[in-house]
């Protein structure tokens, strides 16, 4: 079973909707923004939820904080 699947279907759509984002024509500015909002709504979700739903909406919120750390990194050059 895909993780997304375990998630209630509002969660599943947000994901959706994170796979969708349309990174080449939206300024890196706006990504960064947009993804950090996704992961603090998953964050919150994951307090709400039952435990399997904790660890799955807590990795996508990493998930997406992780792509942000990729956008700024490189726009910085690289920069660890």
């Amino acid at each position: 079973m895909d993780i997304v699947q375990r998630l209630p279907e509002d969660l599943q759509a947000l994901v959706a909707v994170l796979g969708e984002q349309p990174e080449e024509r939206t300024p890196v500015a706006d990504r960064v923004a947009w993804l950090l909002a996704v992961a603090q709504v998953l964050d919150r979700a994951a307090h709400r939820g039952r435990y399997a739903e904790f660890e799955t909406t807590r990795d996508l919120a990493g998930q997406a904080r992780t792509r942000v750390y990729q956008l700024v990194s490189e726009q910085v050059g690289g920069v660890r």
